[in-house]
């Protein structure tokens, strides 16, 4: 694929392999690579308590130097990636053990696959009221806050949990934080 292409023929790096050398792997953990279309890579990882982010624009070959994302203030149990176009939402489970609870953090972000850069944003706005059950990334259409009109697409997580009552509710947080 051409960089800055809007084409993607969607080979997604199949059958390419790469050395993954940016940090030491013995010293991370919860390593977790995502396929964002075309030549583009979005790896994830905690160290030291902080997950860090970086992005390959060609397949694996050469990773951006690795940006400090958010501290993690517990166990990650889960971690979900997702990318749509120039954007993606990067959800988390963690095991806070500071407050004995399960919560939920996000980032998300866009890509410029022309400029080979990207940006991103800890989505901290939101917090889930009952016990969280798992999360999901995705999107959906965005409206804008000053019209109501549909003015394009957003990340969104997906949040399950338990209520007070035991029943399991639903609760969708979009990502408007977007940096542009």
């Amino acid at each position: 694929m051409e960089q800055g292409s809007d084409v993607d023929p969607g080979n997604q790096c199949c059958g390419v392999c790469f050395k993954f050398d940016i940090v030491d792997v013995n010293e991370i953990s919860n390593l977790t690579f995502y396929s964002a279309g075309g030549s583009v890579i979005i790896v994830t990882y905690v160290k030291d308590g902080k997950l860090y982010l970086s992005i390959s624009f060609d397949c694996g070959q050469h990773f951006e130097k690795p940006i400090e994302v958010m501290e993690i203030g517990g166990i990650v149990m889960y971690t979900q990636i997702l990318a749509k176009e120039n954007q993606f939402v990067i959800v988390l489970m963690v095991a806070d053990e500071k407050n004995n609870t399960t919560v939920k953090k996000a980032v998300s972000g866009q890509i410029d696959r022309g400029k080979l850069t990207f940006n991103w944003k800890e989505c901290v706005n939101h917090k889930v009221t009952g016990k969280l059950i798992n999360i999901a990334a995705g999107f959906r259409p965005s409206r804008d806050p000053t019209t109501g009109k549909i003015d394009g697409e957003e990340s969104v997580d997906f949040n399950y949990y338990f209520n007070e009552n035991g029943d399991v509710c639903l609760d969708c947080n979009g990502h408007r934080c977007l940096v542009t």
